[in-house]
């Protein structure tokens, strides 16, 4: 199940459910278990698709906050004094300390490590926050 929203449960009648998260079925799928899966895969990238739509780019509200900050974000991580294949323009998935992961977002810069190792701005709404490299895994 990992990060899905959605997952399969086979039911006894030996059909199967596509599940949300809290354990309400989504759909009820009268046929094998390999259909049950492709349609639980095809909700849970519409449901990724649509939350991708509701956090817009923040590459813009970054800029003009960089702006306001010379000297303290890089365009390269070797400015920014820090060994990484990183570069900007890349698309990463952010995992959280509880393991939750935010696929499909954009490297934005990156500064100075700061004493919890975060080094890495992207483009979410927390774009002032930097991320540590151990957060995030390259698309």
């Amino acid at each position: 199940m990992g990060n899905d929203l959605f997952h399969v449960k086979p039911l006894q009648d030996g059909g199967y459910a596509v599940m949300d998260r809290i354990g309400e079925p989504a759909e009820l799928i009268a046929g094998d278990r390999e259909t049950a899966d492709r349609e639980a895969d095809r909700l849970n990238r519409s449901h990724y698709e649509r939350l991708q739509e509701y956090f817009r780019g923040y590459a813009e509200d970054f800029a003009k906050w960089r702006a306001a900050r010379p000297g303290e974000v890089f365009d390269t991580p070797e400015e920014a004094g820090i060994v990484t294949t990183l570069k900007v323009g890349d698309k990463v998935t952010f995992t959280n300390g509880y393991g939750a992961r935010f696929p499909g977002h954009r490297v934005l810069g990156f500064c100075r490590r700061d004493r919890w190792g975060q080094c890495v701005f992207l483009d979410y709404d927390c774009y002032w926050l930097p991320a540590r490299l151990e957060e995030l895994t390259v698309e």
